[in-house]
């Protein structure tokens, strides 16, 4: 899709004030997410409601239409992330893996001999 193609799918919901498409920078070939600024809220809105999970013409898929991400809320998630795959962490691995760790079974074999 391009630019132009973008901007006349999304114009039938409002003004635009901008809009881009994000490309490979070496191979110039687009990445599959675009944005486009309303120049009201309400206008992103209807856009969402109006094109999310549809398929545009000569699209293969569905395409999602959401706002942006808050880049405050994208350097908290990279922080969790940091944190969660951080070597210090006390117990590493998957969160099912440190549930299991502490079966009580487990406490109980260890405590006491005890066998389930």
């Amino acid at each position: 899709m391009t630019q132009k193609e973008l901007e006349q799918l999304f114009s039938q919901y409002g003004r635009i004030i901008t809009s881009r498409i994000l490309v490979d920078q070496v191979t110039g070939v687009s990445r599959g997410v675009g944005f486009i600024r309303f120049d009201r809220r309400v206008e992103a809105e209807e856009a969402i409601k109006g094109l999310n999970c549809q398929k545009p013409p000569g699209a293969a898929e569905p395409i999602t239409v959401k706002f942006a991400n808050n880049p405050s809320q994208k350097t908290s998630q990279a922080l969790l992330s940091q944190l969660y795959q951080s070597p210090n962490r006390r117990y590493p691995g998957s969160l099912a893996q440190q549930a299991q760790r502490f079966r009580l079974d487990n406490l109980l074999n260890m405590a006491y001999g005890v066998k389930r």
